[in-house]
């Protein structure tokens, strides 16, 4: 029993500090294909960037409404914090899927990912 006092005492000091981290999503983001990639290989890029965009569309939003809804302000502004930073990682993976596609030639119009949020 001893060799577990140090893990559980670890584990009950480390609690709290992880309580104040922001959320963090779940939302898988899409590896941009090499130029050289099969139809196939861009085909399921395509459709993993649309699911992305809806996930982390989901996230923000539920995120949004916790720091606008919140009476803790703690709360409030961890989630604020966990919406700021999902946004500001959609905001890089469509410039580096942008630069990709320019580097590629003429991007499918209705598979492009679109910068659709903006920073609070």
């Amino acid at each position: 029993m001893k060799p577990f006092i140090p893990f559980i005492l670890a584990t009950l000091i480390s609690s709290p500090a992880m309580a104040d981290e922001p959320a963090k999503s779940n939302c898988a983001l899409p590896t941009i294909p090499i130029p050289q990639a099969s139809d196939l290989v861009n085909k399921y890029y395509h459709k993993h960037v649309k699911e992305y965009n809806a996930c982390i569309a989901k996230f923000i939003d539920e995120q949004q409404a916790i720091s606008k809804n919140s009476p803790d302000v703690v709360k409030a502004n961890a989630a604020h914090d966990a919406a700021d930073a999902a946004i500001k990682e959609h905001n890089q993976f469509i410039e580096d899927a942008n630069a990709r596609e320019a580097q590629n030639g003429e991007p499918d119009d209705d598979a492009t990912p679109k910068d659709t949020r903006k920073a609070m």
